[in-house]
């Protein structure tokens, strides 16, 4: 019963569609047409992770020894998060002909603007252990290597928080009785990222003989790319025009694309690699992938009141 009503939904926002295309006097291409609607998609990268202590791992007591501290650790993930967005744009008038020729398409500039919130997750990228809460043997003796919650990781999250514009141009065509726009655009776009580094080590039975190590940084991303867009003009609603649209956009990254964290701060990777120190340490880094993809669906009402 509600496919049926999904697609008499559908059937009718068509028709009206149609019907709206079709209007005498409809000057929607020689007009400039502000709106805003919302969005819901993906965004989506990758990265690698790396790290190592001069305490951690310890020998698991399993022939062959090792491994050792002291030993480096890679890995990588990918960060694909759901994003929700508000977004506003502003569309020139069409350009119809040059000297009395027409041009295919109605070229018109377009120019928009978009904020929204990133529903992230935490990636690890490499692990060595399961750092976490610590837990004890309760038996006498049973310290070190036995105590639970030891380990170290590299992680990276994506901020809640992001920004994006771009600027393109828009072509308009009238298919079956509806108006369709193909919209390849220059893009931009704004986030931030965490990285964080852990490291927890048992030296002995109690929770006096524990040393744990954390670093954490924030770093703006700057990205630019190309997106393309496919609109199409439903039904109106008094001065408004609901549209429906899908894009997708590929960036590449603009600014640095490591980050270097340590604990304790100032160390090197010859401090984290020094098992001799009396001075624990740990060093994580995360390299980002230059390239950042997203795509998202949503609906548009655009401004375009009756003559």
């Amino acid at each position: 019963m509600r496919p049926l009503v999904y697609i008499s939904v559908a059937a009718a926002l068509l028709r009206a569609s149609a019907a709206w295309c079709q209007e005498e006097g409809n000057t929607e291409l020689e007009r400039w047409i502000p709106s805003f609607g919302f969005e819901a998609g993906l965004v989506g990268g990758q990265a690698n992770g790396f790290l190592v202590s001069n305490r951690r791992p310890v020998d698991d007591q399993v022939a062959p020894p090792g491994p050792f501290p002291g030993t480096p650790f890679e890995g990588d993930g990918n960060l694909i998060d759901p994003i929700t967005l508000f977004t506003g744009e502003l569309m020139t008038p069409g350009l119809g002909s040059i000297g009395g020729v027409d041009i295919p398409g109605h070229p018109r500039l377009f120019a928009h603007g978009d904020v929204g919130i990133d529903f992230s997750s935490k990636v690890i990228l490499a692990k060595e252990g399961s750092p976490g809460e610590l837990t004890f043997p309760p038996i006498s003796g049973g310290g070190g290597p036995s105590v639970g919650g030891q380990g170290t990781e590299t992680t990276l999250q994506r901020n809640m928080l992001l920004a994006r514009a771009g600027l393109g141009v828009a072509f308009t065509t009238d298919l079956f009785g509806r108006r369709f726009r193909v919209k390849p655009s220059f893009e931009y776009l704004r986030e931030r990222v965490q990285a964080e580094g852990l490291m927890k080590h048992a030296l002995g039975e109690t929770i006096d003989q524990v040393i744990e190590l954390h670093n954490r940084e924030e770093q703006t991303l700057n990205n630019v790319g190309g997106g393309l867009e496919l609109e199409m003009d439903t039904v109106r609603f008094g001065p408004f025009v609901l549209s429906l649209f899908v894009n997708g956009q590929v960036y590449d990254l603009v600014d640095e694309r490591e980050i270097n964290l340590a604990s304790p701060p100032g160390s090197t990777r010859a401090d984290c690699t020094n098992v001799a120190s009396p001075n624990p340490a740990a060093c994580w880094d995360v390299k980002l992938n230059s390239m950042t993809y997203s795509g998202a669906a949503g609906i548009r009402f655009r401004f375009f009141p009756f003559e």
